[in-house]
């Protein structure tokens, strides 16, 4: 077997584990917990009359790992001994801009900015982890829109990457498949009050964890020996949490169809 092809089965084996650890679904709360909706209810009153919420007292106490050994794959007989691929000597960085949309009506499109970093092998198969965050934005007339103010998005992106066409051609394409671990953000019109056994507290603001695995093709428009310029079109399916950090149970954000193009740059040293 060829030394790109060892490779590339062993990116694909990694990141088939890491889907398959990070997508594990949320495990539904059991507690008698207020919902999001009774929130959106509360925060659209004044204080003075709200009731207090019941968030799930248990929420954020769940532990746990999940360990996944791969085994190896053993190379076949070869004449010669490839020398191994270097994780550090081809690290390449640069920046994203993406534009988002979901399916779902209570989400207008919005734009997330990122920084990438990465390495490469050979030029054909690369690896990146972006960071990335932005400001989203709920659509006009949504219910939500008027009670959950100042909404963002944070999160952290894993893709590979195979380039489909020589490392030296000036326009390049190359299939992805990724997985993008993010928060939702957001603060309440007016403070809510929430009882989690522990007496009664203040909630100004709220968030919620979001899982994506994609689907995408990367085309490269200009490429030289330091600089790749280059988008992404991509599409995936999103899945919530059945709770927020503060223990309300999510009955407002639904698992939603994502779509997503990005404008990137990569810089090589």
């Amino acid at each position: 077997m060829s030394r790109p092809d060892r490779t590339t089965r062993r990116l694909a084996t990694t990141l088939l584990a890491a889907v398959t650890c990070l997508a594990c679904p949320a495990i539904a709360s059991t507690s008698e917990s207020d919902r999001l909706s009774d929130a959106a209810k509360e925060t659209a009153k004044p204080p003075a009359e709200q009731r207090p919420l019941r968030g799930n007292e248990d929420h954020g106490d769940r532990g746990g790992s999940v360990i996944i050994s791969i085994a190896e794959p053993q190379p076949r007989p070869a004449t010669t001994t490839p020398e191994p691929w270097n994780l550090f000597e081809d690290i390449h960085v640069g920046t994203v801009v993406m534009v988002s949309s979901l399916s779902s009506p209570d989400f207008a499109p919005a734009t997330l900015y990122g920084l990438r970093v990465g390495t490469t092998d050979w030029g054909r198969t690369m690896v990146d982890v972006t960071l990335l965050g932005g400001a989203m934005r709920f659509a006009r007339g949504s219910d939500i829109a008027t009670v959950f103010i100042a909404p963002h998005e944070y999160g952290i992106d894993g893709s590979v990457r195979y380039s489909l066409t020589p490392a030296y051609a000036t326009f390049g394409i190359a299939p992805v498949v990724g997985f993008r671990v993010g928060v939702l953000t957001w603060r309440y019109l007016n403070g809510i009050q929430v009882d989690r056994g522990g007496g009664l507290r203040t909630v100004t603001g709220d968030r919620l964890r979001h899982y994506t695995p994609y689907l995408g093709l990367a085309m490269t428009f200009l490429r030289s020996r330091h600089l790749e310029l280059g988008a992404t079109a991509l599409g995936g399916w999103r899945y919530y949490d059945g709770e927020t950090h503060d223990g309300l149970e999510n009955d407002l954000f639904g698992d939603d169809r994502f779509r997503e193009l990005r404008l990137e740059s990569r810089i090589m040293f």
